[in-house]
């Protein structure tokens, strides 16, 4: 992934960390299918992903209750055992958090705190599964 510079920082080690303790990992959004397509290729997150659950495909889209509930359905899975990471607080954050799932809002947007939901970096994520998961050493990885 090194020729991906503009990759977020820590992402590789991220999803490193998801294949090493078997983190399922599903691509939720609402980017038209080919361009998001095209996007994975480029970044070679292909090899991370799971499943990939694009609105334009699945025909319901973010910030809907049944975009993040077809996941849970899909998998056999409560939401509450669900971490959305996402990078908008709108349309990713606030309505998962409303169906009980854990969230990490790593957006660039420019607010400093609201709704009681802090913004993190993508490595703060590695940390936080730590705490569920054991440790976590990057360079194992």
């Amino acid at each position: 992934m090194q020729h991906c510079t503009w990759l977020c920082a820590g992402a590789e080690d991220v999803l490193n960390y998801f294949q090493s303790v078997d983190v399922k990992l599903i691509l939720l959004t609402n980017e038209p299918a080919q361009r998001q397509v095209q996007k994975i290729c480029r970044l070679a997150l292909d090899h991370g992903v799971d499943a990939y659950y694009m609105s334009q495909e699945k025909q319901v889209a973010k910030p809907e209750s049944a975009a993040f509930l077809n996941i849970c359905q899909d998998f056999v899975i409560h939401p509450q055992e669900c971490l959305m990471v996402g990078n908008d607080l709108d349309i990713d954050i606030l309505p998962a958090a409303v169906l009980g799932f854990k969230t990490c809002w790593v957006g660039k947007q420019n607010i400093r705190q609201r709704a009681g939901i802090k913004k993190h970096r993508l490595i703060e994520l590695i940390f936080y599964l730590t705490q569920l998961n054991g440790t976590f050493n990057p360079s194992e990885t």
